[in-house]
């Protein structure tokens, strides 16, 4: 679903693994505690792209079961502070997967259209 010509993945080292055992291409990017505690690293803070908006979505599931409770927070946190659009539920996303197969190659000015209120006739007097 996610795998497009037209989308560039991120994902933490093992997620990246995962995907691209499974023929998806996913670039590869460290959690921000490994960088706060000077440890070398090949990748970019996951958190660095989030904030440079080189991540245009962020998808951040809950695993309770990892010792990366920390790092979730502060990929979600700089998602939010850096105005990135967050997906945090697993149905959501699934849904959310599912309208961009179904849309397919949908041009992003082709929203306005939605956005629009349907009475044109816009004054600047408040």
């Amino acid at each position: 679903m996610f795998c497009s010509p037209l989308l560039q993945l991120f994902a933490t080292e093992k997620t990246a693994k995962y995907l691209q055992d499974h023929n998806i291409p996913a670039s590869t990017v460290v959690w921000q505690l490994a960088v706060m505690e000077e440890e070398e690293r090949e990748y970019p803070p996951a958190t660095r792209l989030i904030q440079e908006r080189t991540i245009g979505l962020v998808i951040n599931l809950p695993n309770h079961n990892t010792k990366f409770v920390k790092d979730n927070y502060l990929i979600r946190r700089f998602a939010v502070d850096s105005g990135v659009p967050l997906l945090t539920n697993f149905e959501v996303v699934n849904l959310f997967a599912e309208a961009l197969d179904e849309v397919g190659n949908l041009d992003a000015s082709a929203l306005f259209h939605f956005t629009k209120p349907s009475g044109s006739n816009f004054s600047k007097e408040a």
